[in-house]
């Protein structure tokens, strides 16, 4: 099971206007996490972007997270703040199970910590 559960909100108008810009820009970068026919993928993910990012499938939103988590191996704030920057913004929900067990970690730890006055 999953630890984290990741919800996408967009903003469809920095997207049309900053991510866009940025695909257009670094095309050669981007055409790396494509499959193959990389080109007409990405005037596809182009277009759909420039009329609403919203549009975009499953797979291509996971290729603008690869290609935005390459660009920012080691800095996953980074990545999230250069996404909202670009019209897609990434929240992050624990599920319960995990959330549970940290706090029953943390009272153990409280519990063998002498009180301090």
């Amino acid at each position: 099971m999953t630890e984290e559960l990741y919800f996408i909100k967009t903003n469809p108008n920095i997207a049309k206007i900053n991510l866009y810009n940025k695909l257009c820009r670094e095309e050669e970068n981007f055409l790396s996490f494509l499959q193959p026919d990389g080109k007409r993928s990405l005037e596809i993910i182009k277009d759909k972007v420039k009329d609403s990012v919203e549009e975009l499938t499953r797979e291509e939103l996971l290729n603008i997270f690869s290609w935005f988590s390459k660009a920012y191996p080691s800095d996953h704030e980074e990545i999230r703040t250069q996404l909202f920057i670009n019209g897609i913004d990434l929240f992050t929900k624990f599920n319960r199970r995990y959330i549970l067990n940290t706090f029953l970690k943390f009272f153990q730890t409280m519990r063998s910590c002498p009180r301090k006055i």
